[in-house]
């Protein structure tokens, strides 16, 4: 599983791409069977999984393997698979009677391209080297089955396979990729129908899809960066749907009679040092980071910077409904004197040439960007030297997800905010998070090492998520990662929107918008 980018849907907004709309926003509101939808940013504009991430792709594709409203794999192009004996060969039965939306028929031999077009060393989707990695080969062995061979035993894989979206092999062939990623084909409950960049996408419902049509005919998605223009819009009827909004807006819509709809799964706020064994600077130390941790009132943050809709805690990508989660877990509490202590004892200033510590946030999510801002006035408060330092996205991603290897990459000594829904199963997020191979380049640790690889081979259900639980503990241990809280993902709706259906969602809109109900 992977997923790179915010959901541009939530109420804090994504780490992507910040640009500018000349779209004409004095549009007449859109009919009945038409859902509109405000994005402050469209982030990478990928309909291609492997280009970083293709967040529309969740609409207009199908992933191998679903996820039930619980977090469990359920059926979805893949309707049954199983583990060999071995422990390497996966083995899948594909649905039947699934229609491309060009009228082709869907076979094995689309899954298996597909799966070996996400695996390529051309993805740039950080998830993706997880498949590539355990790959030793993958192919159709009939019409309906493919068989995918690994080259070790990893029972976990079923989670990247979820991540995988069903492409179309003959298309591609006879088109090209770049006619495919200009014109997208999928299996899924949408299909791609206009795309005008940094202004507008039309999504319309496919009648020929394999599972339950859409209730919309519809979907309109606007790129509108400024906040206030698209909530005039959303006065104004031209708009349904608004993600990406400061929590004293939401608050204020919710007073004037908006309604509020959630959006996947809740939002997990988290700050991660990058290269702290490279560094000579404060973040370097276990003990400075404890204290930036101690530094951190959350309560505080979830009253007034959330307005009630969060509470403190979360860990890395993971909240308190999913796989390995442990009621035991608490977030550090506010403690100034516990962190001036420990700064103390770390020899903070002097022992640093270089004491500021700096957060590095991508341009696009001016909510995260005054978080930081919050949380910088908290170091600073317990004499800290503390700044924030705000990148384009494409900078700022080329710094999280590319590891880092020496002491002058620039990444180096840095705390990344990563404010994003959380998962049902982070066990290849955290790999990317708490391992000497993870892209995030924030560990290196031969305990948690040796404790992540014992984790991956273990095929006894109960006792790998007990082992998971563990190694989750012993990663929060180091403090390369800081959870602050878990927040509510809320969308403001207009009186035209009905209820948002459970769905076997991963975490976002775009795979829920073949469920929203226009109102009755």
């Amino acid at each position: 599983m992977r997923k790179v980018l915010q959901i541009l849907f939530v109420t804090v907004l994504v780490l992507c791409f910040g640009l500018i709309s000349s779209f004409d926003l004095s549009a007449e509101p859109a009919p009945k069977d038409t859902l509109v939808v405000g994005t402050a940013s469209f982030g990478f504009e990928s309909t291609d999984p492997i280009v970083w991430e293709s967040l529309w792709s969740f609409a207009t594709h199908d992933n191998l393997i679903g996820t039930s409203d619980t977090g469990k794999p359920i059926p979805a192009i893949a309707t049954k698979w199983w583990l060999g004996k071995d422990g390497k060969t996966w083995t899948f039965k594909i649905r039947k009677g699934v229609k491309f939306h060009n009228g082709d028929s869907l076979t094995a031999e689309d899954v298996a391209y597909s799966i070996e077009h996400f695996a390529t060393p051309k993805s740039m989707n950080p998830w993706s080297h997880f498949l590539r990695f355990a790959m030793d080969s993958v192919k159709a062995t009939d019409k309906y089955t493919v068989v995918f061979k690994a080259n070790k035993v990893q029972p976990p894989l079923y989670v990247p396979f979820r991540w995988t979206r069903i492409i179309p092999k003959n298309y591609i062939e006879k088109n090209g990729i770049d006619y495919y990623r200009k014109n997208p084909v999928g299996t899924g409950p949408f299909k791609w129908v206009e795309f005008v960049s940094r202004q507008k996408v039309v999504l319309e419902r496919f009648d020929q899809y394999w599972g339950k049509k859409a209730y919309f005919k519809k979907v309109v998605e606007l790129m509108i960066p400024e906040e206030s223009t698209r909530i005039a819009m959303l006065k104004r009827g031209e708009v349904d749907i608004l993600g990406g909004l400061t929590y004293d807006n939401i608050v204020a819509l919710q007073k004037q009679g908006y309604e509020t709809r959630d959006v996947g799964i809740p939002t997990v706020a988290t700050i991660s040092f990058v290269g702290t064994w490279l560094s000579k600077g404060p973040t370097s130390d276990l003990k400075v980071r404890k204290a930036l941790s101690y530094a951190i009132n959350r309560d505080e943050i979830c009253k007034t910077f959330y307005k009630g809709l969060a509470k403190p805690g979360g860990r890395w990508c993971i909240e308190d409904h999913a796989y390995g989660w442990s009621k035991k877990w608490k977030a550090d509490p506010f403690d100034p004197e516990k962190a001036k202590a420990l700064l103390k004892e770390a020899g903070y200033p002097d022992k640093f040439s270089t004491p500021e510590v700096v957060i590095n946030v991508a341009n696009t999510s001016p909510p995260t960007i005054e978080l930081m801002q919050i949380i910088a006035g908290y170091w600073e408060a317990i004499g800290v030297k503390a700044k924030v330092n705000i990148t384009d996205a494409g900078p700022w991603n080329g710094m999280f997800f590319v590891r880092v290897s020496k002491p002058t990459d620039p990444a180096v000594g840095g705390a990344f905010p990563w404010v994003f829904p959380g998962v049902f199963n982070n066990v290849y997020h955290a790999g990317n998070m708490f391992t000497s191979r993870g892209i995030h380049g924030t560990a290196n640790y031969p305990d948690l090492d040796k404790a992540y690889d014992a984790f991956m081979v273990e095929r006894n259900p109960r006792k790998a998520e007990r082992m998971w639980t563990k190694f989750m503990e012993l990663g929060e241990s180091k403090y390369i990662n800081l959870g602050i809280v878990i927040a509510g993902s809320k969308a403001v709706v207009s009186k035209k929107v009905g209820k948002f259906e459970k769905k076997a969602s991963q975490m976002m809109i775009y795979d829920m918008l073949s469920t929203i109900r226009p109102a009755q």
